[in-house]
């Protein structure tokens, strides 16, 4: 019996399967390819390569990974740099608009507040009213106003703008 094959206490194996395994586990197998001829015997127990312990990483997996890293940290400003040239006035615009968003959040809650006190909507909503009022009479009403506020919002536009290139 050879020594490397232990019988088992597993019911589904028999001793007459084991004995047979064992003979098979002797013979020779003769192979052959084209004209090649390969000998194949069973019965000498083969080599494993050893394999580095798994929580052990190998020490050239080590450098890629700190080469990786630091080609990252030296790469990655100079690309950012590129982008950032590259698609300067997006990144400004967007940058802007995000900037923005909490100073409107902020307002609207403002006004939620100023809108809860009694009295203050109403009193808004007057100030509002005669402001309006005001302004109707003061540049719509009269046909020479009207040119009046036309030459105002042309000067107040060319100040804005600029003039025309």
């Amino acid at each position: 019996m050879n020594p490397d094959v232990r019988p088992t206490d597993s019911p589904e194996i028999t001793s007459a399967e084991l004995a047979e395994a064992q003979e098979a586990a002797e013979l020779e197998i003769d192979t052959s390819v084209g004209n090649a001829e390969m000998n194949v015997t069973l019965d000498q127990p083969g080599t494993l390569s050893k394999l580095p312990p798994a929580d052990q990483p190998n020490d050239g997996q080590w450098q890629e990974a700190k080469d990786q890293i630091s080609w990252l940290l030296t790469a990655l400003p100079e690309r950012f740099g590129e982008v950032y040239q590259e698609y300067k006035k997006p990144i400004t615009t967007a940058a802007i608009a995000l900037a923005a968003v909490p100073f409107v959040v902020l307002t609207v809650a403002l006004l939620r507040m100023i809108n809860a006190i009694p009295l203050f909507a109403p009193t808004f909503e007057l100030v509002g009213f005669g402001y309006a009022s005001w302004f109707v009479y003061r540049y719509l009403l009269f046909a020479e106003r009207r040119q009046e506020l036309a030459q105002e919002y042309q000067s107040l536009k060319q100040r804005v703008l600029g003039g025309r290139s």
